[in-house]
């Protein structure tokens, strides 16, 4: 999608609003009886207008000449001269995804612009600035000086270029997935293109709010608004903006997996693309249809296209294209099996992201080939792919991105017979894909509304059709043919009763899946959240955090958890892991205790919220006394089967808790507090297959009967001094 960025740079006039032909432009260039800031003026627009986007070549040539004729003149003329040289010789380089060259060129006409001041070239240099850290992925940056650079067009009060700047920082937003400040900023361009009556630049953010409503699922709202952009192109006669819309609602067509109109409405797009020779465009949309191909398992196809993409990228020298079609056709390799051939062309996508500096890029392209190595059995080269990877993929907050790390350094790890960190980045993957799982249900939702909402049309239309045919014959009639007429009335009416009861059927079954859709979705929030919590963060969309005057907290631990794990593979280890953690998690269930989350070999637990109840305590302790039962039997089982078996240690403190949701994208349910600190404390100052309870949670529970204690006098423990604490039992089991 960032190709898209560049349709903006197009519509951002860089030089001062001139009403000028392209003819009078070069006139008063040559005009020598001007003055030098009306010919450096019209020049500089004369470049930008007709070479810097169309002919790289030519605009060098007038580049070098606009800079020799500032060297003859005053400071004023020759700053604004060279800091516009600086500028688009920026935009050539990232036109060819050179972004370390086009930032190194953008901060030299920041630097000439301060000197003497010139607000605008500033904020110019500082729009171009922002764009390449977006095409690098460095989103947080690029916000920052996005909103520098609206400051100061709302100051010179300068409407078009404040629109093009809400714009691009709309398109950051959307790569983060932030898509109301996305919404915000496309609105915001909006209400200016439209007071100023610039209807391309309408139709573009039509597109670009299209483009949001595909991302969120909501297909109806994108239809609606890429029908907007296309009823303004074909106003305009915009043959290539319409060759974008096309290609967008191709992609609405390829979420549905209905790969036949997806590729009816590429190619579409790439009939006009081919006739405007818009040969960027086409390779994008060569890329997508390579994608669909990999779908569909049909290979040769998918080269085809994706050779066609990387000939052109390489054609207009764009590193970042040539960097997509090459991880692309990896894949292709991968899904073959011809792993020495992927290995390769990771490799090259490797060589082409890291040039252009596009992190998330990089990230996948290592992940991609450590995944490979392991294939191919080479663990050592795997694990540096994949731990490098790791280390961009943090500075991202693309999910996919994030979980592909953590498959490569869990099955690096497996191989490596590194059972602890396997699990680890295990759990990783698997927190991620539980995410993505729940913005696919929402998206499936959708869906179904969209396939209920076009069938609907589609028979609203039939018996707009039929009204149409009914009053044609009534027209047409005479008296002899009354009664002919009526049989057809009574046709017509049974065929359009016919089709409301299709349709009122579809629409109740597609309620139906509606429901078991959202049932899926609920169920995947409460893998996540407490019941409560979750049903306020769908009311609400937000969860407010709270104060809980008496959690009690309990921790749980295996001993020596990393030494006794190296005995094991990592597939027993997990395996073992899990049977024990969803034994707790039913525990846990059984006593009312919320499930905060597990930590490698870890299991935390909270009594008493986020409903705190009278016996929270109590069952908070009851469930640990099961849980070291368990773990006591288990042991004995997989000594009898002659396994490895873990020993643990279980710690409980009561007190108050602040409770509520970590993380705006990806939820989280945790507890902060010294209760917990100290609960952690009473865990590692156990003992194993004993529960070890905290003086304040001793006081709650020491007069009932149910229970009894041994007072362990002060113990040390780490951070807190002496601490009384206590082992705890159950009174029948004496």
């Amino acid at each position: 999608m960032k190709l898209l960025i560049l349709v903006i740079l197009l519509m951002f006039s860089l030089s001062p609003k001139l009403d000028a032909t392209d003819d009078t432009l070069l006139v008063k260039w040559n005009n020598k009886e001007l003055n030098d800031s009306v010919r450096t003026v019209s020049f500089n627009k004369y470049i930008w207008d007709n070479y810097i986007f169309n002919n790289s070549d030519s605009a060098e040539f007038y580049i070098e000449k606009l800079i020799k004729f500032s060297a003859s003149k005053d400071l004023k003329t020759s700053n604004y001269c060279i800091t516009n040289a600086f500028m688009m010789r920026g935009v050539l380089k990232l036109k060819s995804g050179e972004y370390e060259k086009a930032l190194n060129l953008f901060n030299q006409s920041l630097e000439k612009s301060k000197n003497p001041i010139d607000k605008y070239n500033i904020a110019q240099s500082k729009f171009f600035i922002a764009t390449t850290y977006y095409y690098q992925g460095n989103f947080e940056l690029a916000s920052v000086l996005f909103q520098e650079v609206i400051s100061i067009y709302k100051e010179l009060d300068k409407k078009e270029a404040l629109a093009a700047t809400y714009v691009n920082l709309g398109s950051v937003y959307r790569d983060l997935g932030d898509y109301n400040n996305a919404l915000q900023n496309y609105n915001g361009a909006l209400f200016i293109y439209i007071k100023l009556d610039m209807k391309e630049e309408i139709s573009a953010i039509y597109n670009n709010l299209g483009l949001i409503y595909v991302e969120k699922g909501e297909y109806v709202n994108a239809l609606d608004y890429f029908d907007k952009s296309i009823h303004i192109k074909d106003e305009l006669k915009d043959r290539a903006g319409k060759a974008s819309t096309f290609h967008n609602i191709g992609l609405i067509f390829l979420e549905f997996q209905e790969f036949d109109k997806a590729l009816k409405y590429f190619n579409q797009s790439i009939e006009i693309e081919k006739e405007m020779n818009n040969i960027r465009g086409l390779a994008n949309t060569y890329i997508e249809l390579g994608e669909i191909q990999i779908d569909l398992k049909n290979y040769s196809k998918a080269f085809e296209y994706l050779e066609q993409s990387l000939e052109i990228y390489e054609e207009i020298g764009d590193k970042s294209g040539i960097a997509i079609s090459l991880i692309t056709i990896g894949k292709v390799y991968t899904n073959q099996h011809k792993y020495e051939k992927a290995k390769e062309y990771y490799i090259r996508s490797l060589d082409s992201f890291e040039e252009t500096g596009e992190i998330k890029g990089i990230s996948n392209a290592l992940s991609s080939l450590g995944l490979i190595n392991i294939k191919q059995g080479n663990i050592r080269e795997a694990l540096v792919n994949c731990k490098r990877s790791e280390m961009f993929a943090k500075e991202t907050e693309d999910i996919f991105t994030n979980r592909l790390y953590c498959d490569c350094l869990y099955q690096a790890y497996k191989a490596s017979s590194q059972p602890a960190k396997a699990l680890h980045y295990f759990e990783k993957s698997i927190e991620y894909t539980n995410e993505l799982n729940i913005i696919e249900t929402s998206k499936n939702i959708q869906r179904k509304a969209f396939q209920k909402l076009l069938l609907a049309d589609s028979l609203k239309i039939r018996e707009e059709r039929l009204a149409t045919k009914l009053k044609y014959e009534k027209r047409i009639s005479d008296e002899n043919q009354q009664r002919n007429i009526a049989l057809a009335i009574g046709m017509i009416f049974v065929l359009v009763a016919g089709g409301l009861y299709s349709r009122n059927r579809f629409i109740s079954k597609t309620k139906n899946e509606i429901s078991n859709e959202k049932d899926r979705s609920e169920k995947l929030l409460l893998n996540i959240l407490p019941a409560e919590i979750a049903k306020e963060l769908k009311e609400k969309g937000k969860s407010e955090a709270r104060d809980f005057d008496n959690v009690s907290i309990m921790f749980t631990d295996f001993k020596e958890f990393t030494q006794a794990s190296e005995q094991l593979t990592a597939h027993q280890l997990i395996d073992e892991i899990n049977f024990c953690f969803e034994y707790f998690d039913k525990i846990c269930d059984k006593y009312r205790i919320e499930k905060i989350k597990t930590i490698g070999d870890s299991y935390m637990a909270a009594g008493g919220l986020p409903i705190p109840f009278e016996e929270s305590t109590k069952n908070t302790v009851l469930a640990a006394i099961e849980i070291a039962n368990f773990i006591s039997q288990r042991q004995l089982t997989r000594q009898n089967e002659g396994s490895l078996s873990f020993e643990m240690r279980i710690g409980i403190h009561t007190g108050p808790v602040v409770a509520g949701i970590v993380g705006v994208k990806k939820f989280q349910y945790d507890v902060w507090g010294d209760t917990v600190n100290t609960a952690s404390r009473m865990e590692s100052a156990g003992e194993v297959g004993k529960v070890n309870i905290s003086q304040s949670t001793y006081e709650l529970i020491k007069n009932d009967p149910d229970f009894v204690f041994e007072h362990r006098g002060k113990v040390q423990a780490k951070g807190k001094g002496q601490v009384d604490m206590y082992f705890v039992k159950n009174a029948d089991k004496l």
